[in-house]
This record gives structure tokens, C-alpha cells and sequence, in this order.
């Protein structure tokens, strides 16, 4: 019940009616209530990759619907911090790009503790993450884009499959990556690398002396070399 209180002074030996006295009561059980109904800080320590933790909100929700948010970490390895809540019951839920909400729950006592401290909650990552593979020879590079299963092209847009592909693409460097190293994929976006195009030199026939030969003979010799002589 909320009092509106208007100081009176009485003088010494003036009797103290009821409804000054039940003013009285009220107003100390009101302090009391007050006094009693606690703050105090609340820690919660997140767990994954620490990538995740750093893009993370960290946001407590009381009975009542009104949310929180907690002050970042300082170094990694730190928790994330309430620095005051009231007294009383909390959700605390985690978030991240391309993670599971992470969730826990804690209670804030009035004697300002909290219970249980700190608060462990654990981010788990379920997207997709741009490996680094810039320069790297495609070989090399396999084994760290399956994960991701990205689209991969040569210079020229040329469609190269990520198993089965052929020698001389193994060797070629990869040129360029989208998105940029450690970056996540966007929903519903294929990723994709490029690889330096493979020129394969064409084959040198050495072509036979036809000095002196007949037009015959020198077609002869020129079969013999998996060539044909035309006359026009």
C-alpha cells in the first residue's frame, strides 16, 4: 500500500490515536519490504568457440517479461555480467549468428546473491564457416572445404567437382573465396572458391625431312608421324 506521509509533530504526553498508529505500522512494514528485497550481480560464463562468444547477447528475463542485458566480456575467459538485478527469478538466454540459443536460469536471493554462481551456458555453432584456403593448392585445401560443401570454379568457369577432380587441378592455387576466411556462410548462399585455370601444353610432333621426296614418299613419311599432307 502506498503512503502518502504529511509530517506532524505532537507535543510531549499527547496520546497517539489508532489510525496514526496503524499509519505507523505501515510505513515500517513498507521500509521493511523494501530493505528486504534485495540486488546483486549476476555472472554467466558461456562456453563454444570463442568467435561466436564475442558476437554474443547475453540477456536475462524476469517473471514479468522485462528483459536485460548483460555487459560483455572484458577478455575472453571472462563472464558476462549483471552488474544489478532485483531480487527474484531469471532466464538467461545466449544468442549468436548461426548458433543454438544457449539458455540457464538463476535466482537472484535478497541477500544479493545469486544462485547458482556463475551461470554456465553453452553456445553451440550450427552454420557454416568460411575456412581460410587463399593460396593454398586445391589438394590441400579439400579437406577443410567439405564441411561446406561450396561451389568450386577455375579462372576460365570451369566447374570443378571436389572429389574425383583431375591431377593437374590439384596443383592449381586457389585464387579467390566467398565469403572472406572465418566468415559465416548466409543462409540460403552457396559458398564457392576459384582455383588458377590448368593450360595443358599441346603436344610437339617433330616433322621429318621431306627434302627431295616425291609428293608420295613424303605422305608416307608424313603418316608415319600421324600426319596428313594435302595437296590442293
Amino acid at each position: 500500500m502506498a503512503l502518502n506521509f504529511v509530517k506532524t509533530n505532537v507535543a510531549p504526553g499527547e496520546p497517539v490515536t489508532a489510525q496514526a498508529w496503524n499509519a505507523i505500522v505501515d510505513g515500517l512494514f513498507e521500509v521493511e519490504t523494501i530493505l528486504s528485497t534485495g540486488s546483486g550481480t549476476v555472472r554467466v560464463t558461456v562456453t563454444g568457440d570463442q568467435r561466436d562468444i564475442d558476437a554474443a547477447r547475453v540477456i536475462a528475463t524476469d517473471a514479468n517479461g522485462v528483459r536485460y542485458e548483460a555487459v560483455q566480456q572484458t577478455k575472453p575467459g571472462d563472464p558476462f555480467v549483471f552488474p544489478k538485478l532485483t531480487a527474484g527469478a531469471y532466464t538467461i538466454t545466449v544468442s549468436a549468428p548461426a548458433c543454438t540459443d544457449g539458455t540457464g536460469s538463476v535466482t537472484v536471493n535478497n541477500d544479493g546473491t545469486a544462485t547458482p554462481t556463475p551461470v554456465p551456458v553453452a553456445l553451440a555453432f550450427n552454420g557454416k564457416r568460411m575456412p581460410n584456403v587463399l593460396g593454398a593448392k586445391f589438394s590441400d585445401a579439400v579437406a577443410a572445404l567439405q564441411p561446406i560443401n561450396p561451389r568450386v570454379l577455375d579462372a576460365s568457369g570451369k566447374g570443378v567437382p571436389l572429389s574425383g577432380f583431375d591431377a593437374e587441378h590439384g596443383d592449381a592455387p586457389v585464387l579467390m573465396q566467398w565469403p572472406d576466411p572465418d566468415e559465416i556462410v548466409p543462409a540460403g548462399k552457396d559458398p564457392y572458391v576459384i582455383i588458377a585455370t590448368t593450360i595443358k601444353p599441346s603436344a610437339l610432333i617433330p616433322t621429318p625431312n621431306f627434302i627431295g621426296m616425291s609428293i608420295t614418299q613424303a605422305q608416307i613419311e608424313a603418316a608415319k608421324q600421324g600426319l596428313l599432307i594435302k595437296v590442293v
